[in-house]
């Protein structure tokens, strides 16, 4: 029994071995450069970038012209109505601070939220190409150190299942 397990084991790596490995690349960033998915995405994320800024500028704005309004009528303001102005302002620049702060966070969500169901399809196109064309491995050039010019490059075939020129 043993002898055979050891025979089996060590024909294993000729089985192995024996099996084609047909691997491919895919340039996903050639395949976003084509995607109109991806440049709504850029635009969706430059609209929220903008608003986030706009906000913040508002706030700012308010802020600056409550401290001016503080300092010029100062002197002429009860203690009640000062203290009332300041902890407004006070508010005003927690919520500046706030904002600053929270924003890339906002931004980072966003972009998840966006870029998922495109890289949903790009990968669901790379498999289907994989599937098709029996590739063992589908990598993505950008990632490895060297590419040698005999690779086969399937980006042209994920570009065709979605539907790209």
């Amino acid at each position: 029994m043993k002898k055979i397990l050891v025979l089996m084991l060590a024909l294993l790596p000729m089985g192995l071995m024996a099996q084609e490995l047909k691997i491919a690349i895919v340039n996903v960033g050639k395949v976003h450069e084509i995607m109109p998915e991806v440049k709504q995405f850029m635009a969706e994320m430059e609209a929220a970038q903008k608003e986030l800024e706009n906000e913040l500028s508002k706030l700012k704005n308010e802020y600056e012209v409550k401290i001016a309004d503080l300092t010029a009528k100062g002197d002429s303001l009860s203690d009640n109505i000062k203290q009332w102005r300041t902890a407004e302002i006070v508010e005003l620049q927690q919520k500046i601070e706030t904002l600053y702060n929270s924003a890339p966070k906002i931004l980072e969500d966003r972009e998840q939220e966006l870029i998922a169901p495109i890289q949903e399809k790009i990968n669901k196109a790379i498999q289907e190409v994989g599937e098709e064309n029996g590739y063992t491995y589908i990598l993505r050039p950008e990632a490895l150190l060297y590419v040698s010019p005999a690779a086969i490059d399937a980006t042209d075939k994920v570009i065709a299942k979605l539907g790209l020129k």
